[in-house]
């Protein structure tokens, strides 16, 4: 058990990091006792003693810069997995949560980049001098209501007009990042563009989760903005296979068989 001097020591900014790090904690004890389990027959038998061997708190002062686990709801800011059998527009699809209660739930596909830049997304509707700065940007298939607009994901804290998605990441202020770009400090390539989106209405995702439609999960932004510098380098499904192996356990051999 943590004392309270531990976690001051250990819970960072992000409530969502903390919760990750609690989680793999949890998974290394399980394969630290499975592991025990296997290679001593005796420890079936005999009372442990207090020092035998029992996985002791796992150091948590480094903690990985991607980290994906399941969560029971959906929430503000965390990712629909779509069911490896799910075709049509959302085929592999790992669709970003921005707004989660008890009107419409709305969300952005963040694994689907598009052929090209927003150079050439010429029929959206962005302002020239957005264009002309982030011409360089990756554009993803962000859903397929309203594919005519376009929103803007990245990491920027101090971009004017941003909204906080999770801490990391960030939804529009794209004039504000336009006047960072211009001062050289942040690169247009670090944004990345969604095309589109996707909506429900109430009560329209809890019955698709229900039928296993999505898997629900909470992931590190490092991964959540993974298609903002690496654009068309990665397959449309690398990021869903990465999140489902980091995940581990069931989620990653689900992975391992659809690669």
């Amino acid at each position: 058990m943590y004392q309270k001097k531990d976690l001051e020591s250990v819970i960072p900014p992000d409530w969502r990091q903390f919760r990750a790090r609690l989680v793999a904690d949890e998974k290394w004890r399980e394969d630290q006792t499975k592991a025990m389990a296997k290679s001593s027959f005796k420890r079936f038998f005999l009372p442990p003693a207090a020092d035998d061997g029992y996985p002791a708190a796992k150091e948590t002062s480094e903690f990985p810069e991607h980290w994906a686990h399941p969560i029971h709801q959906v929430e503000h800011g965390s990712v629909l997995i779509a069911n490896e059998k799910l075709g049509g527009v959302f085929s592999r699809a790992v669709v970003l949560m921005l707004s989660v209660g008890h009107g419409k739930s709305t969300g952005v596909v963040i694994n689907r980049p598009l052929d090209g830049t927003l150079k050439d997304a010429a029929d959206c509707n962005v302002a020239k001098p957005i264009q002309s700065t982030f011409a360089s940007s990756t554009v993803s298939y962000g859903g397929p209501v309203k594919e005519e607009d376009l929103a803007i994901l990245h990491s920027n804290p101090i971009a004017s007009g941003s909204r906080e998605i999770i801490p990391g990441v960030f939804v529009g202020g794209s004039e504000g990042l336009r006047k960072l770009v211009c001062l050289r400090e942040f690169h247009p390539t670090k944004a990345l563009f969604t095309r589109g989106r996707a909506e429900w209405i109430p009560g329209q995702l809890d019955r698709e989760i229900d039928r296993g439609v999505w898997r629900v999960a909470s992931a590190s932004p490092s991964l959540i903005l993974r298609h903002a510098s690496a654009g068309r380098e990665q397959s449309e499904s690398g990021l869903w296979n990465d999140i489902l192996t980091t995940m581990g356990g069931e989620y990653a051999n689900i992975s391992d068989n659809f690669r």
